[in-house]
């Protein structure tokens, strides 16, 4: 039976509906770095999680100095195979209570003969294999504590493919449905999970491309990772989707993060029939 909470936690009741400390993957800068912000102003501790550590440990400075929180530094590359196991063992003495996966974008938007495959591989060690396997051990983690919060940072490419979209559409794809089937699976232990679609977002990497390619701002909207990372927290209880920049008028899946939540709930329903209750 899935149970989705009916209120939003403030920012000052984050720490006390998903402890002490927060670990962020893809940490080192744009929306993982807004996200580290913004748990740290509520007062959890945050576990930064990137491959550059020059940059971690100067976002864990800002956190110590602005926000007066500890901080840990975890430099792993999550394209490694054993990156999970590195960062379950950089986390095993702390109580992770919420975990944001922010890792995996493809800025380079090849088509999928014009790179190398380990090009590919490393994309979908990071956004598939990666994730799941660090997801499955904090979600032990907060099962047991029955307590937690998952936020799966993903993008719009999710809903379908297009040209120089082949590998990262179906990765998006991936953890979307991923995310909604854990939303259900993990309610019964008030553990909430939370997708986050993003259409495009003003980050060092989307500033890098825009000038490559002499894009004028303005001409594409770009959401604010501060407004990201906000409506983020304040929806992470109401899953298991956040889709930026949609509705709940047209009812269509694509924009409506209630349509998404229905279906969820409809499929869940008939599969406790088919498989039985447990």
């Amino acid at each position: 039976m899935i149970t989705p909470h009916n209120s939003a936690p403030a920012p000052g009741q984050l720490a006390s509906r998903y402890g002490r400390w927060a670990v962020i993957a893809g940490a080192s800068d744009g929306i993982g770095a807004e996200f580290a912000r913004q748990v740290a102003a509520a007062g959890i501790h945050c576990v930064l999680v990137a491959r550059r550590q020059g940059a971690l440990e100067e976002i864990g400075r800002e956190l110590q100095r602005q926000y007066r929180v500890d901080s840990r530094i975890a430099a792993i590359d999550l394209s490694l195979t054993n990156a999970a196991e590195l960062l379950e063992a950089a986390t095993a003495d702390l109580d992770v209570g919420l975990f944001v996966y922010n890792a995996g974008a493809d800025p380079s938007g090849r088509r999928f003969i014009a790179a190398p495959l380990e090009y590919w591989q490393a994309l979908l060690s990071r956004n598939v294999s990666t994730l799941t396997s660090t997801t499955y051990a904090f979600a032990r983690r907060m099962a047991a504590a029955r307590k937690g919060g998952i936020v799966l940072v993903g993008s719009y490419a999710a809903f379908g493919g297009a040209d120089r979209l082949s590998v990262y559409s179906a990765t998006k794809a991936f953890d979307l449905n991923f995310g909604e089937s854990l939303w259900a699976e993990l309610s019964r232990y008030d553990v909430d999970v939370l997708n986050v679609l993003i259409a495009t977002a003003d980050t060092p990497t989307a500033r890098r491309w825009r000038q490559r390619n002499q894009i004028p701002a303005g001409a594409l909207p770009f959401d604010q990772p501060v407004d990201i990372v906000r409506e983020a927290l304040a929806s992470l209880s109401q899953g298991p989707t956040l889709i930026l920049g949609g509705d709940d008028v047209t009812g269509h899946p694509f924009c409506s993060n209630d349509a998404r939540r229905k279906s969820v709930v409809e499929t869940s329903r008939h599969l406790s029939r088919f498989y039985g209750k447990d």
